[in-house]
């Protein structure tokens, strides 16, 4: 497999120093209904992993967020508990009725992630692996 894996072609088709965007909800926030919510979420996606794979494909990582709703990190944190009593009743809702309306609530309040990444050369995506390590060793 070519150097970068899944994000070679994202990779090879960026200008130099080109963004990439990339938004998806949380596997560690969805859990069960990560692969319900829609069909085109076939990889489990966490921010280290997503993180790791484009460090891989050189990529540098230049902004990252999360997002609950509305609510914006490091708010999001409000709604969490929101999320807790709404997802069990609206699952059940979902399952009885088997109503739609009943399965966007109970995901309404998942965990999405937004990274914006910016393609880079070697040396630099070097550069930056070793600024990650001085930031996971401290």
């Amino acid at each position: 497999m070519p150097r970068g894996g899944t994000l070679y072609v994202p990779a090879n088709n960026l200008k130099p120093n080109g963004f990439f965007v990339l938004l998806f909800p949380d596997y560690l926030d969805y859990r069960e209904d990560y692969f319900n919510v829609d069909y085109s979420h076939e990889y489990i996606l966490t921010e280290r992993r997503v993180k790791d794979l484009l460090v891989d494909a050189d990529f540098d990582v230049v902004y990252i967020s999360s997002f609950r709703g509305f609510c914006k990190a490091p708010f999001h944190f409000l709604l969490y508990p929101l999320q807790l009593l709404v997802r069990p009743v609206a699952g059940v809702l979902f399952n009885i009725t088997g109503k739609n309306v009943f399965f966007k609530i109970k995901i309404s309040l998942g965990k999405n992630i937004l990274v914006i990444a910016k393609h880079c050369s070697s040396k630099q995506t070097d550069n930056g692996r070793r600024s990650l390590q001085k930031l996971s060793s401290s």
